[in-house]
């Protein structure tokens, strides 16, 4: 395990039933971390095996020790800045740019230097190289940076250092033996004694005991990196015992501890002589001063100050020399492939594949330089490909189906992909007559690996990728170019070979046409078969060649009548050199007349072939006949035809009766569902907020009324999207809103997508009240008691609650489950922390109310603001009882008065109604200051007379604190003469106000619903102020004019939160009139209130003044006091039966239609109690054994009393239990089967009549063996309960009469599951299910015919 990271959010997680410490005593690739990708939305994610864990949260999986697992496993790396090209590795001013997105956009994020380490996680691109490194406020994010540049084909810049366990890489280990490292300095929180740096253990393992810590800039050497840890080859200095230690390469979120020392070359060294020489001259006084543009212009090499390179510029700050001075050997060790010869003489003791059977993958053994590895690339650029081709390890194929439905698809093709499931999107494309080497065929999964080499560079590494060689039925896309040595033998059809369709004889058939590569012109034609020998003739490109007369390894002779000689069919990587002409489809059989007419339409006959200069060998060739291809309609267009969608995605949330539960209903289905299930199954799919706003109407029509605008970062539910391009959205009004509208908005704009997929990974602020909810409107309504959200330990509402999150809190989601998330934590607003590091919560309530806000690099929360604000606040300290002696004499006079004041207590009275009499009046904001209690965070206000503490402003009906704009124009007027021949003037003013609202909430930047806008003629509460326009229009105070009011409301005290964006808009005097004319002249019907139609309005005054607006309290009065509970007594009749009971103690109880109701039957219980406690029922305590009450309105109440006696023993001799037509609902029926477990002898039950529901499979669960006659009919059952009945049909082997007759809800699914339980029920002589749901009469049949196959006569069912 590696040393903790450098930031609190990057330390190890403890989690039950995991062992970090696992990979230093056992291998890796037992039960340990796996990456896969999404083949949806081809996202990665990671799994372990032993845990049987999922994350989609990089941070999360780098805080299990997943960094330390995938290097031991080598699919991550470790790199170090090495730059290959001479001219920036001998550049001291390096920089090596970090990017946020993996097209190395925008300006980068962090800049790095030469000699760093970094962990490198994958390759999204070509050149480009995926890294982690810390960050304070997420822990650790992902970030990339070129790994060479250009990306295809440039020089590297990372050197990478082998980190896998076993590993064999002898050159790449130069890499990390060879050179110096020095170690870095640690922070002071993570130092060891004395400030030193980096800790030293015995072993690999961190468990293992100390040897010491290493000082900070003390030189090092490697002997090999396994994982995070490095063992200590050399140290210099005093800690030279530290030798065969172990050492942490990097920490825990990727920090480095070493820095590479890189090695000066002559340049270096000559650039290093000439400074210390100008300095030495500078130090004498001597001048320096060369005539620098002198030498630029003898000499470009020369030293050129001021610039900086950029990865792949061609400017520099120093001159490249690299034709006098090469590179240091050590600079570029483990960079590009060794010299190779591309074959070899012999290759009889040549690379040789073998299967692994440790670890179950290929192997590459080489018995000559007795040398063995798994990389492909080594093989390949040692001249392996002829070798494993000769020894047929590999096979050289070509894609050429021979099913005949392919042979007919003109643009048919084959996806190769990048991974052995063969999901997501595909790497490259194979057309027909592509011919490919193929390494493995997997017979059971029909997928092959192949080689994908590069077709830009010829000395490139290829990769490796995965096809389907076969299709669904087992017919083989893929033919071999050889054959077998030995006969094939024959396959049943369907079954998969292990290897290509062999060729009719020892090689495939033609023609072929020559397909040189791109930096190629033309093929070469050698005389024999080795690669070196003398070259001969060359092939132009689409030179045809019939066939191959032989084919060793990747290199085939011509035939005699094309000149003979030999070719290669592809490169030393694989690329082919040559392309097939597929197969044909077979020609239909027709009638020998018919036939003999086509062909000689045709005018088809027999030539010779004939040999053309630069063309090969010509054959006549029939013309292709036209194949028609009918086309099936895919799903978006049959869905298309069902109303674009929305027979899959148009869902209504709606009360399911009886019960009234909330459900999700389909219009065009009788389907019911959750919201959990409908974004689980992805119908619809969550979403976050792109744009700044998100405006949501209420069709899909852009003049639709505006139904809500949702801000940056909110997330929504969205269900489909139309064809015009417009998405329809979950709106819901309130959390768990019954009715849930829907609107509409657009997907995106000009500026890109509005709203883009919630993901797995992202980081979020919690906000309990709602994420698209304004800032005030977030704000708890107790400070000491906020709403806290639970986490629990599993994804279910019954789950134990391990924590709580609170707003402020910051978060990432891990995993992504319908509307729940696994989160962990990562960003704690409090002091303390209530939350765990992580657990499951509900990011949607079941109405679509989001509880989460995205959170973006660099973003503060506005509650974490105002705790820092409130730190800086000086009255803050003011308030409680203490006060601080001042030498102010003025002070000091006012605190003797105020002593005074306090010591005269016949004052007192009169003085606290004096300052309630204040209090009463302070309803202006200057009698209140606004703070913020530093413990809770949440705002309050302080009434500066009385000291009264409140939290809502409008509870003491305190004004609101606002800014009013008065904008004066001329030309206009409510008086005007079009306005007045309007029908309804006062609607058009309203109108026309209402219509330029949103315009001046966009301009001061506040929400519409805190801005007021008003049409007046004249203002007499106007006070003079300034104005950014000044007086020139001669308007003074008083002057009568037409004009429009603007009020704009703040949240709290201060009315700078209103008037900003009017400040910040206003100090342009210029910008400010345009913005104000165009929004008014844009005003549908302005122009009724223009005076003089002929001339145009203007504008000509401005005044902006902060206001108090004053609102009415909302104190409400306290609720009127409950009134105490009344105890009901029983009447006199169940008085005195309770009272008799303790000695009657009767077998058989029974009641008939009469009204006993649940205070009588609470009596009945109770008498039934005391009769089995009584002294003299000691020896035989139960007694009853029929209890019949039939239609006497107990309800749940009487039986969950008699339920509880009989649980007690009273039914310990029970027999016959009838509580038919009592009102008996779920909670009862419940209590009765947790009873009837004590009533062993129990042989009929009736409970008809009585709407049990959802609680009968308790009820059944609780009865016994020993049940004969169980009558359940009109019980409100459904297809669960049926079920749950059939499940515990096994259990009652003596039942003999089942009555579930009239119980509408149950459907095919429960009546058949009884049916079949009927078939191990060989005494259960009827089982009445007459007027069930749904109509039987088609599937009863059905049924009758699977009780008869179990020798059940079919007429013990009764469905109709």
């Amino acid at each position: 395990m590696a040393e903790e990271g450098l930031y609190p959010g990057s330390s190890l997680i403890n989690v039950n039933g995991y062992d970090p410490y696992r990979v230093y005593f056992d291998v890796p690739i037992a039960g340990s971390w796996r990456e896969n990708r999404d083949p949806v939305g081809n996202r990665r994610y990671w799994q372990h095996v032993t845990m049987g864990l999922q994350t989609w949260s990089l941070l999360e999986l780098v805080r299990l020790n997943g960094l330390e697992e995938f290097l031991l496993l080598g699919e991550w790396n470790l790199f170090v800045i090495v730059p290959e090209k001479t001219d920036d590795y001998e550049d001291l001013g390096f920089k090596y740019p970090i990017f946020d997105n993996a097209e190395l956009q925008g300006e980068p994020i962090r800049i790095m230097k030469r000699g760093q380490i970094v962990a490198g996680i994958g390759m999204p691109k070509t050149g480009v190289v995926e890294i982690i490194l810390p960050d304070k406020d997420r822990g650790i994010i992902s970030c990339y940076g070129y790994f060479r540049f250009p990306p295809e084909s440039g020089g590297r810049y990372l050197q990478r250092l082998p980190a896998r366990m076993r590993n064999d890489d002898l050159v790449g280990m130069k890499c990390v033996t060879t050179p110096t490292w020095i170690v870095i300095s640690a922070p002071e929180e993570k130092s060891g004694p004395h400030g030193r740096a980096l800790r030293v253990t015995e072993t690999r393992d961190p468990r293992s005991d100390e040897m010491g810590w290493l000082k900070a800039g003390t030189p090092v050497g490697l002997n090999l990196i396994e994982g995070t840890k490095a063992l200590l080859g050399w140290v210099h200095g005093e800690d030279g015992y530290l030798v065969g230690g172990w050492i942490s390469v990097v920490r825990l979120d990727g920090s480095p501890t070493l820095e590479r020392v890189l090695e000066e070359t002559d340049n270096m060294k000559m650039q290093a002589e000439l400074a210390h020489h100008l300095k030495e001259l500078e130090e004498e006084g001597i001048s320096s001063a060369v005539d620098w543009d002198a030498e630029q212009e003898l000499d470009d090499d020369g030293l050129i100050p001021g610039v900086i390179p950029v990865p792949g510029s061609k400017a520099s700050s120093r001159a490249s020399r690299a034709s006098a001075y090469d590179m240091p050997k050590a600079a570029i060790l483990g960079i590009g492939p060794p010299d190779v010869q591309h074959q070899r003489m012999t290759v009889t003791g040549g690379w040789r594949m073998m299967v692994d059977p440790i670890w179950g993958r290929p192997q590459f053994f080489n018995p000559i330089g007795a040398r063995s590895t798994w990389g492909v690339g080594e093989v390949i650029a040692s001249g392996g490909l002829d070798d494993l081709l000769l020894n047929r390890s590999w096979e050289i194929c070509v894609v050429d189906p021979v099913a005949a439905e392919v042979q007919k698809l003109p643009d048919w093709d084959l996806p190769v992909f990048s991974n052995p499931l063969c999901a997501g999107d595909p790497v490259t494309i194979y057309q027909k007559g592509q011919i490919i080497i193929v390494q493995v065929f997997d017979v059971s999964t029909g997928i092959a690996t192949v080689l994908l080499p590069s077709d830009q560079k010829e000395d490139e590494v290829p990769g490796t990728g995965y096809l389907n060689y076969a299709t669904r039925d087992g017919r083989p896309l893929l033919r071999a170019m050889v054959a077998p040595v030995e006969e094939p033998d024959e396959i049943a059809e369907g079954q998969l070979r292990d290897a290509g369709e062999p060729p009719d004889g020892d090689y495939i058939e033609g023609p072929f046409f020559a397909t040189p590569h791109s930096w190629q012109e033309d093929i070469t034609v050698s005389i024999g078969q080795d690669i070196g020998s003398e070259q001969w003739a060359r092939l132009p490109r689409g030179y045809k060649v019939r066939e191959f007369e032989e084919i060793l390894g990747y290199r085939a002779r011509l035939p005699d009548i094309e000149g003979g000689g030999w070719v290669s069919l592809c490169s030393k990587n694989g690329l082919a050199c040559f392309r097939k002409q597929p197969l044909e489809p077979p020609a239909l059989e027709l009638p020998e007349e018919v036939s003999k007419k086509d062909k000689s339409s045709t005018g088809y006959t027999s030539v010779p072939p004939i040999v053309w200069p630069g063309k090969g060998v010509i054959w006549p060739e029939r013309p292709a006949a036209e194949v028609v291809v009918h086309v099936q309609k895919d799903l978006p267009e049959l869905l298309a035809l069902l109303g674009q969608g929305r027979a899959v995605c148009d869902w209504e949330r709606m009360t399911l009766p009886p019960y009234n539960e909330m459900c999700w209903k389909s219009r065009y289905s009788p389907s019911q569902t959750k919201l959990h299930e409908l974004l689980r199954l992805r119908v619809w799919k969550p979403a976050v907020v792109k744009n700044t706003w998100l405006h949501v109407r209420e069709a899909e029509d852009e003049r639709s009324r505006q139904l809500i605008s949702l801000p940056r970062g909110s997330l929504v539910v969205t269900e489909w999207v139309s064809p015009a391009g417009s998405v329809r959205l979950l709106v819901p009004k309130q959390e768990d809103d019954p009715t849930p509208i829907h609107g509409w908005s657009d997907l995106g704009g000009p500026d890109g997508a509005a709203i883009t997929l919630l993901e797995a990974g992202r980081d979020f602020w919690v906000e309990p009240w709602g994420g698209h909810l304004p800032d005030e409107d977030q704000e708890d309504e107790n400070k000491y008691d906020p709403k806290l959200i639970p986490l629990r330990e599993m994804m279910d509402h019954e789950s134990d609650i391990i924590g709580h999150v609170q707003r402020g809190d910051g978060l990432q989601i891990a995993e992504l489950e319908g509307r729940w998330a696994r989160i962990l934590h990562t960003k704690c607003v409090e002091s303390f922390d209530r939350a765990p590091l992580g657990g499951w919560m509900e990011v949607f309530c079941e109405a679509g109310w989001s509880r989460l806000k995205a959170r973006y690099p660099g973003e503060v929360h506005a509650e974490e603001t105002r705790r820092l604000e409130d730190g800086k606040d000086p009255e803050y300290e003011d308030f409680g009882p203490s006060r601080v002696p001042t030498a102010d004499p003025r002070a000091r006079e006012a605190e003797e008065d105020f002593i005074e004041i306090e010591d005269d207590i016949s004052t007192l009275p009169s003085l606290l109604a004096e300052l309630g009499e204040l209090e009463t009046k302070s309803v202006s904001t200057r009698d209140w200051r606004e703070a913020i209690d530093p413990v809770w965070g949440r705002r309050y206000f302080v009434n500066k007379w009385s000291g009264q503490v409140i939290h809502k402003l409008v509870t003491w009906g305190v004004a609101a604190a606002g800014v009013k704009l008065t904008l004066h124009f001329q030309n206009l007027s409510l008086n005007s003469e079009a306005l007045l021949n309007e029908e309804s003037p006062e609607t058009v003013v309203a109108n026309l106000e209402k219509s330029v609202l949103p315009s001046f909430s966009a301009l001061a930047d506040v929400p519409e619903n805190m801005v007021q806008v008003h049409f007046v003629e004249s203002d007499p509460d106007k006070e003079e102020e300034d104005s950014v326009m000044g007086d020139s229009s001669g308007l003074g105070q008083g002057a009568e004019g037409f004009r429009v009011i603007v009020k704009l409301r703040a949240p709290g005290l201060k009315a700078t939160w209103a008037s900003a964006g009017l400040k910040r808009a206003m100090a342009n005097a210029e910008n400010f009139t345009n913005s104000i004319m165009e929004m008014t002249a844009s005003t549908p019907n302005i122009s009724v209130l223009k005076i003089d139609q002929d001339e145009p309005f203007s504008l000509q005054r401005a005044d902006l003044e902060e206001m108090d607006i004053p609102r009415p309290a909302t104190i409400r009065a306290p609720p009127p006091p409950k009134a105490a509970d009344q105890y009901e007594f029983a009447d006199l009749e169940y008085s005195e039966l309770k009272k008799n009971l303790l000695w009657s103690r009767p077998k058989r109880m029974q009641y008939a239609f009469s009204h006993i109701g649940e205070v009588n039957c609470r009596a009945i219980a109770e008498g039934l109690e005391d009769a089995i406690k009584a002294p003299h029922a000691r020896k035989d305590p139960a007694h009853l054994e029929e209890l019949s009450v039939w239609a006497c309105a107990i309800g749940t109440g009487g039986a969950v009393s008699l339920a509880s006696v009989l649980k007690m023993g009273a039914g310990l001799k029970l027999q016959t239990l009838l509580l038919d037509d009592n009102d008996i609902g779920a909670a009862g029926a419940t209590a009765l089967g947790a009873a009837l477990g004590s009533s062993p002898h129990l042989r009929e039950v009736g409970l008809s009549k009585n709407p049990i529901g959802k609680g009968f499979p308790a009820l059944a669960a609780g009865l016994g063996a020993s049940l004969v006659i169980f009558d359940i009919s009109e019980a409100s059952l459904d297809d669960i309960g049926a079920g749950a009945c059939a499940a515990c049909m096994p259990r009652w082997p003596d039942l003999r009469v089942l009555k579930l007759a009239g119980n509408s809800s149950v459907g095919l699914f429960g009546v058949e599951a009884v049916a079949r339980a009927m078939l191990g029920a060989k005494n259960l002589a009827q089982v009445d299910f007459r007027s069930s749901g749904m109509s039987l009469a088609t599937e009863y049949p059905r049924l009758q015919k699977i009780l008869a196959r179990g020798g059940v006569p079919p007429e013990k069912l009764r469905c109709l």
